[in-house]
């Protein structure tokens, strides 16, 4: 396994990172230069739901001038950070200028942190980087003119045409990868690209999260042609007849963004970029469970609800504004759905670490209350997820599972005592260990995480709940079992009357490998450890249908 730890999201890298010249027939050979000023039209999302729309800068996006006549390529660029770039072409040229929905944004050095563009499509799976390159990129073209002198163009793309709400989505990217860059000035991201659509479909409840190319093994990632980096994608819904909906929903678009830190290809390690056989991908922040959203409102199993929940608040925390919207097909707020991390209106009654929402709002209370709402309080909670800061025992990046009380153990000695008895006032109001602190061993050695078991040899026998809904997350449809094992070979042996059950095994460092069981078909696997607490979780199999009837199950751990 690869760390920073263990889906690969895909997409393509800019068509150009590098500012190129070329010429066109029947032209002056002196040269005029074009100044480009690249908008687009956002509509701001309040209360009430899509403002009228207002021309922001397209920053860092990709901009061409092509000849009129035959399209070729003349010039193209990056712009700035106010959307700006300039061009020289043949005095006389027939020209028109291009805008598209496609960003590159800086890092210092010698590198650059973030590439990702918007596809003009809907999501599906691809054999190649080549292949999804050939998805055409949202863009917007100027009218042409004669290039006799040197001008300055404003170039709007408008809500009017669709076309501005890609260039939405591409800034929110921008300010993503900016607002990382803040917490870790050294971080690399990988290649980012969306797929929306301007069709009629309802506004998605969440923006689909990562989708291999090729199934679950991490040599499916595809990785861009050009720059070599993993590429990750996702897919956001339009809202309707006259409206970008999710295209300008921020708290969506950083939400899901945030999530991709957990995804396999977030983190990646190379000797040749274009060699998949030789490069190991792993997730910059350690994810136990799959990539999948649950419902903020649902007790959800620990290692998922801590993913989801911590994107929640990061991406809030980015654009520091704890709202989190449901945009309507009509383009207003779902009032229904709508929340805010600042609020405590809802109560997790089996405790707040296992409810997405709980855990979102009390890391706002923190960040906000306890660390001073500041960017290097923000820094903090970030740092709290990184490998090589929080590696003792029991916290995020050394204990069975990475969830919310080993995240807060490894924050806790970050930040000292005194200011963790504060902490614990903000994780109350989200009933969080129940009024156990959830970072000691009253806690971590009680059942509300996991059952520790003795030493193997052990044989258990256990149910599972289920659902003839495609519900396949909530907590108890898993079971985790905490076992100490020594060096050496030990055999984990599931069996199951039910459509199917995964058991998996975790160390100190994440995911270890898991076997799969179906009903009369028992699976058993044997693994090289080395001495430690390991977690052992059974749960429900998410590609199996199920009728609501308890999953039974027995399991030999040796």
């Amino acid at each position: 396994m690869t760390f920073r730890m263990r889906i690969a999201w895909i997409g393509t890298l800019a068509l150009a990172l590098l500012v190129g010249c070329g010429g066109g027939a029947d032209t002056d050979s002196r040269l005029v230069q074009i100044t480009l000023q690249a908008r687009y039209e956002k509509r701001p999302v309040t209360t009430a739901g899509l403002g009228a729309p207002a021309a922001k800068p397209a920053r860092y996006a990709y901009a061409q001038i092509r000849n009129a006549n035959t399209d070729a390529l003349m010039a193209d660029v990056q712009l700035d950070q106010n959307g700006v770039g300039t061009f020289q072409v043949p005095q006389g040229a027939h020209v028109y200028a291009v805008m598209l929905a496609d960003v590159v944004v800086p890092k210092s050095g010698s590198t650059f942190r973030l590439h990702g563009n918007v596809k003009k499509g809907l999501l599906q799976s691809f054999a190649s980087g080549q292949a999804v390159e050939a998805v055409p990129t949202w863009y917007t073209t100027s009218d042409s003119w004669v290039a006799s002198n040197s001008i300055t163009l404003t170039l709007t793309s408008k809500d009017s045409t669709s076309e501005s709400g890609a260039f939405a989505i591409a800034d929110q990217m921008v300010e993503f990868a900016l607002g990382m860059g803040t917490l870790e000035p050294n971080l690399i991201l990988p290649s980012l690209h969306v797929f929306w659509t301007s069709g009629t479909k309802l506004t998605s409840p969440h923006a689909l999260m990562a989708q291999s190319s090729g199934g679950a093994s991490l040599s499916s990632c595809l990785l861009n042609p050009i720059s070599g980096r993993p590429m990750i994608a996702n897919e956001i819904w339009y809202g309707g007849p006259g409206n970008g909906a999710d295209a300008y929903n921020d708290s969506l678009l950083m939400e899901t963004f945030a999530q991709g830190l957990f995804v396999d290809g977030s983190y990646w390690q190379v000797t040749d970029p274009k060699a998949t056989s030789t490069a190991l991908y792993g997730a910059l922040v350690r994810r136990d469970n799959d990539e999948a959203y649950v419902s903020p409102w649902v007790s959800s199993e620990s290692t998922i609800a801590f993913a989801n929940g911590y994107a929640t608040f990061l991406g809030c925390a980015l654009r520091n504004n704890p709202s989190m919207y449901t945009i309507t097909a009509s383009g207003t707020i779902d009032t229904a759905v709508a929340w805010s991390l600042d609020a405590h209106d809802f109560n997790p009654t089996e405790g707040g670490e296992f409810y997405a929402s709980g855990i979102a709002r009390s890391q706002w209370g923190i960040w906000k209350n306890v660390l001073g709402g500041s960017t290097s309080g923000l820094t903090t909670l970030w740092q709290a997820t990184i490998p090589t800061l929080t590696n003792q025992l029991w916290e995020y990046n050394n204990a069975p599972l990475g969830c919310y009380p080993t995240y807060l153990g490894g924050l806790k000695r970050m930040v000292g005592g005194l200011t963790y008895a504060t902490i614990n006032t903000e994780l109350a109001k989200e009933n969080v260990g129940l009024g156990t602190d959830v970072t000691l061993s009253l806690y971590l050695d009680s059942p509300a995480l996991w059952n520790v078991v003795a030493p193997s040899p052990v044989a258990i026998n256990g149910t599972l709940t289920t659902s003839s809904n495609p519900y396949y997350y909530d907590r108890p449809q898993a079971k985790t079992y905490r076992v100490y094992f020594n060096d050496g070979s030990h055999t984990l042996t599931l069996s199951t009357s039910s459509p199917g059950l995964i058991v998996e095994l975790f160390d100190g460092k994440g995911f270890r490998g898991a076997i799969y069981a179906t009903n009369g078909t028992p699976s058993s696997h044997t693994f090289s450890l080395t001495s430690g607490h390991h977690a052992v979780r059974v749960r429900v199999d998410p590609l199996k249908t199920f009728n609501g009837s308890p999953a039974n199950y027995s399991l030999t751990i040796n």
